[in-house]
């Protein structure tokens, strides 16, 4: 990472001057992971908010605020608990998926191939292990994207729709309900230098590209400056016949955004 990059994330966190600003209006990576820890903060807030907290233990808090001043100590020892307590709430659980979503990547089989990890990650990362504090809305995701929406067949459910970090690399990510409320996602990625099934040997099957991965099934195609997958909880079958739905109107779609 670059030192101006550097800088300005770690400011990120503190109180960016001058030239973070400048270094952020210029830098498309800054700003993506930015807009990503607001996102973080914002939900963090949330759930903190909606936190459920022991009626017990907000009388005993509320009982120390009101003691006299002398006893400062024990009103800070009091809110050190109920911060403690809302805390875990929310982040024993983000804990316990994190270490899920690690122990599967850390299982995976050598065999599965480098391409078909990227589409994985996501996937894993938002729609199998992450908890949402809240039911994201389809329209949150980005509009230059939007029109893959009116694509989606009769019978799938979109229920959410968001631009998204996974180990490292930002994704356009919708994720679905199958007419059988198996979990479904479209995952987009912009390709890195070489990324390419073209040069791959992965089975081909309706045009599209499989591959067999722990859980899930998974397919592949690409646009010109993009690499899709579907992958899913469903029957190989139905995930590849949704890729190769999805295929065509999806590339031209990102071929149009370049």
């Amino acid at each position: 990472m670059k030192p101006d990059c550097q800088r300005a994330l770690l400011n990120l966190d503190r109180e960016p001057g001058p030239m973070d600003l400048a270094h952020l209006a210029e830098c498309e990576a800054c700003r993506g992971e930015a807009a990503l820890r607001e996102r973080v903060r914002v939900e963090l807030q949330r759930a903190v908010r909606s936190s459920p907290v022991d009626a017990a233990l907000q009388q005993r808090v509320r009982a120390s605020l009101a003691a006299p001043r002398s006893s400062n100590w024990r009103m800070y020892a009091a809110a050190a608990v109920l911060l403690i307590a809302v805390g875990s709430y929310w982040a024993v659980p983000w804990a316990e998926n994190r270490m899920a979503e690690s122990a599967y990547f850390r299982a995976l089989p050598d065999t599965v191939s480098r391409i078909m990890r990227v589409g994985l990650s996501d996937h894993v990362h938002c729609a199998v292990f992450r908890k949402w504090p809240k039911q994201a809305a389809p329209e949150e995701l980005p509009a230059p994207y939007r029109p893959v929406m009116s694509h989606i067949p009769a019978g799938y459910r979109v229920v959410a729709g968001h631009e998204c970090k996974a180990q490292g690399r930002l994704f356009i990510h919708l994720v679905m309900r199958s007419p059988d409320e198996k979990t479904v996602s479209l995952v987009m990625a912009r390709k890195q230098p070489g990324e390419t099934f073209a040069t791959s040997s992965l089975r081909r099957v309706m045009g599209v590209f499989t591959e067999d991965v722990p859980r899930f099934q998974i397919a592949g195609f690409e646009a010109s400056s993009f690499l899709i997958f579907v992958v899913s909880d469903m029957g190989g079958a139905e995930n590849e016949q949704l890729a190769w739905t999805l295929a065509v109107p999806v590339t031209a779609m990102l071929d149009a955004l370049g």
